[in-house]
Order: C-alpha cells, then sequence, then structure tokens
C-alpha cells in the first residue's frame, strides 16, 4: 500500500469517525434554549356585559386574548389591571377546571384600573393552560396559554445519530472502494 493511499484511508476514518461522534453528542443532549422573558399586560372585568380580559380595558373580551409565542421555560410576566374596579387576581388554572385550586399559581389580588399588580409565572409544561380569575372563576374570566415544548430534539430522537452513521459508513466505504481499484496497465507506446 502506498503512502497516498494510507493517507487517504486515515483521512476516511478521522471524518467518519468525527462526524459519528458529533451526531452521537447531538442526538444524546437534548437542546436546551435559553428562556425567554415575555411581558404581558391584561386588563380584567367582572362587569356584564364586558367581562373578561383583555390587552387594554377598551377590548376586554369573554374568553380573553389567546397568548401565542411561549415556550417551555419563558419567564411570564404579567402586569395586572382591574378595569371595573373589582378585586380579581389572575391564576394559571393547570387542571383546566376553571377554579382556584390549591397549588396553582396566582397573583395578588387587584383592584385597579391604573396601578397594575405584577405576577410571574414560568411556563413548566407544554400544551394549552387556562387563565382565569380566581376570585371570579372561569365562568366569568378566562383566556388560554399556549406554550410550545422547549427547541431541540424530543428524547429518544435518533436522527442525528443515524445520519451520522450513514455519513460514516459512506465515507469508509468510498475509501475502500479508492483503496481496491486496480491500477491501470501502463499505456503502450
Amino acid at each position: 500500500m502506498t503512502h497516498g493511499r494510507l493517507f487517504i484511508l486515515l483521512l476516511a476514518v478521522s471524518l467518519a469517525s468525527a462526524s459519528l461522534s458529533v451526531a452521537t453528542v447531538r442526538a444524546s443532549s437534548p437542546g436546551v434554549t435559553p428562556s425567554a422573558a415575555i411581558a404581558i399586560t391584561l386588563h380584567g372585568s367582572a362587569a356584564s356585559p364586558n367581562n373578561g380580559w383583555g390587552f387594554a380595558s377598551t377590548n376586554i373580551t369573554q374568553p380573553g386574548p389567546a397568548l401565542r409565542g411561549i415556550r417551555v421555560g419563558d419567564v411570564l410576566t404579567f402586569n395586572l389591571f382591574a378595569a371595573d374596579s373589582q378585586a380579581h387576581n389572575l391564576t394559571i388554572d393547570l387542571n383546566g377546571d376553571g377554579n382556584w385550586d390549591a397549588g396553582e399559581p396566582g397573583s395578588n389580588t387587584f383592584s385597579s384600573p391604573t396601578a397594575s399588580v405584577t405576577f410571574t409565572w414560568t411556563a413548566d409544561r407544554a400544551g394549552t393552560i387556562q387563565y382565569i380569575c380566581g376570585i371570579h372563576t372561569g365562568a366569568v374570566q378566562r383566556g388560554n396559554l399556549e406554550v410550545q415544548a422547549a427547541d431541540g430534539p424530543a428524547p429518544g430522537d435518533n436522527t442525528l445519530l443515524i445520519v451520522g452513521g450513514v455519513v460514516a459508513v459512506v465515507i469508509i466505504g468510498g475509501a475502500a472502494a479508492f483503496m481496491m481499484r486496480k491500477p491501470k496497465p501502463p499505456a503502450k507506446p
């Protein structure tokens, strides 16, 4: 075996093992996306006919606005106002029953149309999660948080590992075919 062929074989094996090891690392460790800080202003009202939630006191609806673009790990900071000057609280209704239950995160009570109460919650699960007024229940004030899974491969996703393996096999196979080819006989004069 000549030095040139040996060099090409070693290069092919090195590239194949490098691509396989990179794919293995990426496939075995889920991607982590830094959390985003999201500020949301909501105005609540239990006064009929304009009960519900809105981004301003002039656009309150029941159900309130769907809050989209949220990912698991995002930190939501709600600035809460009471458009009707009644006592309210914002509750993340984790079990979806429309009531504020023990263990469900909720804001302090707020009742001012001009001074906000701040409530922070970190999205800890994917799915459609209801937000309600824990005082007036979801029957009077509710809306939805649409929380997407965090970025990165799902646990058990071996796509990168498989692709890396295929690349390695192709490189090794190509190098072996190159090494096994027969040299051309010298041209006859």
